[in-house]
Formats: C-alpha cells, structure tokens, sequence
C-alpha cells in the first residue's frame, strides 16, 4: 500500500501525541525527567493493559473528577507546552509511512499547514483526534488547507495507524523527536510511570523510532507560509492534559481568518 504526501495546497499540521493509550491501556505519564532507555533488542508493539480511566496521567490512580492534567517533565521545564502566535514555524526532518524522507519547512511552501503529535497506534485518544480530523477534511479543505499528523512511532506503526482509522492525509514519524522538541511539546517519562508502563506489557522504546522513552504532548498548529520560504504560527494549542484536544471547528475557523496569507 502506498501512501502519498500532503495536498499541494494549504496544509494544516495536527500535533496530537501525548498521553494517549489504546483502550484497554495505560494513559500519558508525568513526573520527573528520566534519561531515555535504548532497548536491548527490538520488541513488538505491547499488548493492552489496565484501561485509562483506572490509571492516572502519572500512572496512578485517576481522578473522581475525571480530568488528570497530566504535568510530565520536559526539556525546558515549561509550565505549558507548545510554540506560540507569531512564532516561526520549525524545520525538521521526518519519514513517511514508506520510510522515505520529508523536510516538514517544505510543507510550509505549499501553504497553511495544522500538524497533530500523537503518540502511537497503541493510544486511543489519539486514535480518536485522528479519526475525528479525517471527518472534517471536506471542510479543512474547503477553507482551503490539509492535515499532517506527527508521531514518534515507526514508520510501520504509522501506517498500521493509518489503515485503522482509515485517513487520506500524511502520517510521518519524527524519528529524532526533533520535532516535538522544536514545537515545546516534548517530553521525557519518568522513571517510576516507565516501570509501570513495563508492568502494563508497553515498550515504548520498542515502538518508538528513536529507541526511547520520549513522547509529545497533544498539540495543534496552524502554520501560514511567511512569504521567506518558512511559516508562522498563527493558531496554536498545546496541553500536558492528554484529555484535552484541539476543536477542529476553531482550527478551520482559523484557517479561513489567517489562511492563504491572509
């Protein structure tokens, strides 16, 4: 199966990665910084484990409430994820679904992109974010831009990501997490959330492509060409909440206020 990249017309990039699981499995971690763990050896996708509404984001137990703002360590210590209006889009360098290379600033030349970080096949959250972008296509494309998705996962799991929810836009691993780091959405997983996720069956430096134990906050970004042959941010949501996502409506509102240069 072939998988062919984003549209030549406006492109919005959804960063829809962090602390998802698969139904069935543990939900996104939080804590302190941990150095990331190279495998011995590779290790298939892990199977299910204990479902998300019995384990917090930092592997405990959820709230009664409901809403666990999961709050992981990241590179910079941010209080809240993510780039902001205004700020130049970042250039890094991803594969697509059929290991082949893509620098993500050529996608800016095409026009308006939004780019979703999700963490993998194995998260049903972003599972859920994915599928519901795919229904708002006709109009994201009617306002005259596309989707690519993020995500720090194989190229092979990407595509298996891809074929389950059924999507027609681009999935590239960002096989350095270069960029979730560029965009302020990384993040390293504790320790004590590691072991817990090991005891739940899931190898995350397994299914990574970077051989670790990094993943990226949910995030959305509306990038717009800046006539230079870069972008600018002009929509921006991120949060260490893995429940919390970007609205399409609001980012297709977006589109038609900053779309095409406006």
């Amino acid at each position: 199966m072939k998988f062919t990249g984003v549209s030549a017309a406006v492109m919005v990039v959804v960063l829809s990665a962090s602390g998802c699981s698969r139904e069935g499995e543990a939900p996104t971690p939080a804590g302190t910084p941990a150095n990331p763990t190279q495998p011995k050896s590779p290790a298939p996708i892990p199977p299910a484990a204990p479902p998300p509404s019995t384990v917090g984001p930092s592997g405990g137990p959820a709230s009664s409430s409901g809403s666990d703002a999961a709050v992981p360590a990241v590179d910079s210590v941010l209080a809240k994820p993510g780039l902001s209006v205004g700020d130049a889009a970042p250039d890094a360098e991803l594969v697509d679904v059929n290991g082949k290379s893509v620098r993500l600033a050529t996608l800016y030349k095409e026009g308006p992109v939004v780019v979703t970080f999700y963490r993998g096949e194995w998260c049903p959250f972003c599972n859920q974010a994915l599928a519901g972008w795919e229904s708002k296509l006709p109009e994201l494309k009617a306002a005259g831009a596309t989707i690519v998705a993020i995500t720090p996962e194989k190229p092979l799991s990407a595509a298996k990501t891809t074929e389950k929810n059924a999507l027609t836009y681009s999935v590239l691993t960002d096989p350095t997490q270069a960029a979730a780091k560029s965009f302020k959405v990384h993040f390293v997983m504790d320790e004590a959330t590691k072991t817990k996720y090991e005891g739940y069956g899931l190898d995350l430096a397994a299914a990574n492509a970077s051989g670790t134990w990094e993943l990226p906050a949910p995030g959305t970004f509306l990038i717009v060409p800046d006539g230079r042959g870069g972008g600018t941010v002009k929509y921006a949501f991120a949060d260490w909440d893995y429940k919390k996502r970007a609205d399409p409506d609001v980012v297709i509102a977006a589109v038609k206020e900053h779309g095409a240069g406006k």
